[in-house]
């Protein structure tokens, strides 16, 4: 990697953020931590799916749904599965799509979520997609490993040590 001084260029910069984004490193620019993270696609990601597919085979008319008070008002769900920002992660494999909307407050995020062609087919076991997304400031990098299917997405258990050593 090359030393960044005062002098030296803003390509020059983000050349060094994307050298070394993998092991992690400290922005010269900004100090903030930069580190891309391999994220997998979950059982409890998987199983929030389903419930999506579901709720939208049964209310055929909506278009969006509130994921997070749809899940909340699920009774014995549990709160791994209510209580977790991995499920709006499956916008990154194309699976889920969030509704573009702003809030009054001036935040993008409005929570309402509908699942996508690929995401019906995805549950249906009629395709597969890779295992894993290279994510960082909320932008997914590519999409990397084996490809999975629905059933093999809920055999996936979150692994906190498996996250952070990537």
């Amino acid at each position: 990697m090359t030393e960044i001084t005062d002098r030296s260029t803003i390509a020059e910069a983000k050349q060094e953020l994307r050298d070394g984004w993998h092991e992690g490193l400290e922005c010269p620019v900004c100090t903030q931590f930069v580190k891309i993270y391999k994220r997998k696609i979950t059982s409890s990601m998987a199983y929030t799916l389903i419930l999506m597919y579901r709720y939208f085979k049964k209310h055929r008319y909506e278009e969006w749904v509130h994921m997070n008070d749809y899940l909340n008002s699920i009774e014995g769900l549990p709160g791994a599965i209510r209580n977790t920002g991995d499920n709006a992660k499956l916008r990154y494999w194309g699976l889920l799509e969030e509704k573009p909307e702003v809030r009054n407050d001036g935040s993008k995020r409005a929570g309402y979520w509908r699942i996508t062609e690929l995401g019906k087919k995805f549950v249906e076991g009629e395709v597969t997609v890779q295992s894993h997304t290279k994510i960082f400031n909320s932008k997914t990098y590519g999409l990397i490993g084996e490809t999975i299917g629905i059933k093999d997405a809920l055999s996936n258990k979150f692994s906190y040590d498996e996250l952070m050593k990537a």
